[in-house]
This record gives C-alpha cells, structure tokens and sequence, in this order.
C-alpha cells in the first residue's frame, strides 16, 4: 500500500474512488465528496439556489488547496482509501463548534474501499497523517470518533479505538471529542 497527500494532480484518482467504489455498500452518500465539513451550517436563500454540487464543490476545493487529506493505493494502483485531513481552521462546520486553533490538525474521515476494509487502511492513514502533522506547523491532530455509529458506514469519523491505540485522549469537556498532541521537534 501507497499513501499519498492529495494534490490537484490526483483529483482524478480521488473522483474515481467516489464515483466507483467509496460507497460501494453505502449507496445512500454516494454524493459527498467529503465535502460537508467545508459547508457552511447555513446559507442566505440567494446562495443556496446557485450552490455548486458536491462534486463540484470538491474540485474547486482540491485546486484552491482546502480539500486535503490522503489516499491509499492499493496494489493494482488504485485508490482503497481516503482520510480528510487538514488544518481545523479549514473547516467551516468546526469553526461555528468552538474557537478554532491554529496549530490543531482534524481528521473528520476516512472512506475505506468495503472490498479491502479489515485489512489496517484506516490505521496507516491516521498514521501518516500524525507522521505529517508537526511538518505542517500543527501540535495536537483531533478527531471526532463517534460511540452511537452502529455501522460500518456510521464509522466514517474513525472508531474510537484506533485513536486511543494511536495515543489519543478524549478532551476534557468535549463529548466526543479526542485529541493526540505531538512531541515538537527542531523544525516545528
């Protein structure tokens, strides 16, 4: 398996993977291009009529730089997983919940190929994106793993026990909430 950053340049790849295999089991949010993070929780009515599609939205969002996050290559070359990842202060929905910190990386899903789950996608994603974070100025990497998900689908914010097994503490006062703040290096 291969893990890389997303880039302009993979977009096509990353279309791939939603369009074809993402919500293979899951037909319901074949649409959402992980993009209800960088939504706004409302919008004025004019807005609304002339807002893009998802997919839409994810490709200007890809190009501009805001969509970021990883995709895993499998070893036919293909994407099998995602997980979107990036500064918290790039996420409208996690600005309106509390102040925003600079220096905080969020990890808000991962969508992994229902042909190769079970298989530690999730794992090594959250793990490049811990290896990635002080070199993007960040000092604590957040996630927001859910204790109702019932479902596999429902687990897109990650299960709560792959955070704790990667040093995640739940953040006193926020439900739902855990966070791993990183050793600072030299560089950060």
């Amino acid at each position: 398996m291969e893990i890389r950053a997303l880039t302009p340049e993979l977009a096509e790849d990353f279309f791939a993977f939603f369009d074809h295999r993402a919500f293979a089991d899951n037909p319901y949010w074949k649409g959402c291009y992980c993009t209800f993070f960088h939504r706004p929780d409302r919008l004025p009515e004019d807005e609304v009529k002339h807002r893009p599609t998802r997919k839409e939205q994810a490709g200007s969002l890809i190009r501009e730089g805001v969509l970021q996050g990883y995709l895993a290559y499998g070893d036919e070359g293909r994407v099998i997983g995602w997980c979107n990842a990036n500064r918290k202060t790039a996420f409208a929905r996690l600005k309106s919940l509390d102040p925003v910190e600079e220096n905080v990386l969020a990890i808000v899903c991962f969508v992994i190929d229902p042909a190769c789950r079970r298989r530690g996608i999730a794992r090594a994603l959250l793990a490049r994106v811990i290896l990635d974070a002080p070199s993007l100025g960040c000092r604590w990497v957040e996630a927001y793993p859910s204790a109702r998900a019932k479902s596999e689908s429902g687990q897109y914010h990650g299960p709560l026990a792959l955070f704790e097994a990667h040093g995640f503490r739940k953040l006193p006062g926020r439900k739902g909430v855990v966070r791993k703040e990183l050793a600072l290096t030299l560089d950060s």
